[in-house]
């Protein structure tokens, strides 16, 4: 029996095929993107940067007066914190507090200027590729969270309660990591102090601890802020994009060796004790499963929370630290 095509047949007839797969992401976005940002389960971008089918019945062509015309509706609180509008929000404070306070506590002092180890190594990165300037840092972060907001096509609305949220939360995750410093200390040297002491010896911690209330504070929320950006942001990113894209390996591969990777450039980042001359094996150790935690905190939770969390720990141990 011949079927004639009729009114139905035409009616299941695929669509014709557009510029570009509707179900795959626009290739050079994802590639510039996923050098710059973290590859959270939040932030999946191959899944963000998609273009949705026509033919998919969660997309409707015709929208109700009622509807928002632009982004997604609201997420939930563990999906929203993660999002680039409200990290933005959340780190500003912070990166307001440190570049001011830079400028009241970390200068002077007969000419001699102090920065956060991590700043410098961006300005110098910069410095690289022929930009200067005492601001591309922040300005870089502020920026990557601009864009990436953009190519989410996410809604300009502010909940200030997930702000609030975000900070209570960073301060949670901040409590574990100073109950396992104090262990891993405690069995390495056999001793209590924690990472103040592993960094900078009895003597080095004393003199951090002279320091004034203001500069300490500024250099807790300077260290939480761009030894993030540098070591989880930019480092995992990295890695992880040579590891999975360039070399082939699966994503799960990829983001087990970005996390081991950035916590040992974090433990080197940290392992000289001034005067000492070589490595401190405690402070290596030590610093290590600090960037394991940073590591799995920042891809479970995404950039927001980690750099609250640190930011938290290092003022609960420059601001309250006792000895």
């Amino acid at each position: 029996m011949c079927i004639t095509q009729t009114g139905l047949d035409k009616q299941a007839r695929p669509p014709k095929p557009i510029l570009h797969s509707p179900e795959k992401p626009c290739v050079l976005c994802v590639s510039v993107v996923k050098l710059l940002l973290p590859h959270t389960p939040a932030l999946a971008l191959g899944a963000s940067l998609t273009y949705p089918s026509p033919m998919s019945p969660t997309v409707s062509h015709r929208r109700k007066r009622s509807e928002p015309q632009y982004g997604p509706p609201d997420a939930h609180y563990w999906s929203a914190a993660t999002k680039p509008l409200h990290v933005l929000l959340f780190l500003l404070p912070l990166i307001i507090f440190y570049e001011i306070g830079s400028i009241l506590w970390l200068r002077g002092n007969g000419g001699i200027t102090e920065e956060i180890k991590a700043r410098w190594v961006l300005g110098r990165v910069f410095e690289a590729f022929g930009v200067h300037g005492l601001w591309m840092p922040p300005v870089l972060l502020i920026i990557v969270l601009l864009v990436w907001h953009f190519l989410l096509h996410e809604r300009w609305r502010i909940r200030p309660n997930i702000l609030g949220w975000m900070a209570l939360e960073a301060f949670a995750w901040a409590v574990p990591l100073m109950v396992l410093g104090q262990l891993l200390f405690q069995v390495l040297v056999g001793e209590s102090g924690g990472a103040l002491a592993a960094t900078n010896g009895a003597a080095g911690a004393e003199a951090v601890m002279s320091l004034p209330l203001g500069t300490r504070a500024t250099i807790a929320v300077g260290a939480g802020l761009y030894e993030e950006m540098v070591f989880r942001l930019l480092t995992i990113a990295l890695v992880h994009a040579l590891v999975h894209d360039v070399i082939g390996f699966s994503d799960k591969i990829g983001r087990i060796v970005a996390v081991i990777a950035s916590a040992a450039a974090f433990a080197l980042y940290h392992d000289a004790v001034p005067g000492s001359g070589g490595l401190d094996a405690s402070a290596l150790m030590y610093f290590f499963a600090a960037g394991l935690y940073f590591g799995v905190l920042y891809l479970v939770r995404g950039l927001g929370i980690t750099v609250g969390a640190h930011a938290a720990y290092d003022l609960a141990v420059l601001l309250l630290w006792n000895g």
